[in-house]
């Protein structure tokens, strides 16, 4: 729940700054790893293997929404 927490005020200061565009970038990222992860962990691992999957989207989007975050405050 962390990281998805971290992502979302993140994300709302993007929107604030009206770079939405971001915001859209971070949850393609996230919804790649998710349907790569869910093919092939869900297969594997079954149930577990989707929450892992779930969990590792969701750190994908965190660590892409904070390196956004840096970029956009070294201007």
């Amino acid at each position: 729940m962390i990281p998805w927490v971290i992502s979302a005020l993140l994300e709302v200061s993007f929107v604030g700054k009206e770079f939405s565009n971001y915001v859209l970038y971070a949850s393609i990222t996230q919804t790649s790893f998710y349907f790569v992860l869910f093919l092939s962990l869900g297969i594997i691992l079954g149930v577990f293997g989707l929450a892992i999957a779930f969990l590792i989207s969701i750190i994908c989007r965190a660590i892409f929404s904070i390196m956004i975050y840096k970029k956009l405050n070294m201007k």
